[in-house]
């Protein structure tokens, strides 16, 4: 298969959320053939450096999922403390 379109001749998705995420997976692979070209099926990489590699990207993934927090505790405690204070505007 050389396209997504073909994929979904295969298995056709009607889901449009499970669509996007289709499409950045091919987007990212046709990325990474250009960058390294070679695919997932390489056999330079043994199975504990795909487990650091997959460690390191969920640790990026926590990271990014603490920054998100804290911006929406900062917002959630601006709309607070609007409110208690009389105004319903937060910003």
């Amino acid at each position: 298969m050389s396209g997504l379109s073909e994929y979904h001749e295969v298995w056709p998705e009607s889901d449009p959320i499970v669509n996007k995420v289709l499409q950045k997976i091919h987007s990212r692979s046709q990325a990474g053939m250009a960058k390294y070209g070679v695919t997932m099926m390489r056999d330079d990489v043994t199975t504990v450096e795909w487990l650091r590699h997959a460690q390191e990207e969920a640790l990026d993934l926590a990271v990014y999922l603490e920054r998100i927090i804290h911006d929406l505790s900062r917002t959630d405690d601006r709309e607070v403390s609007a409110v208690t204070q009389g105004g319903t505007d937060a910003s």
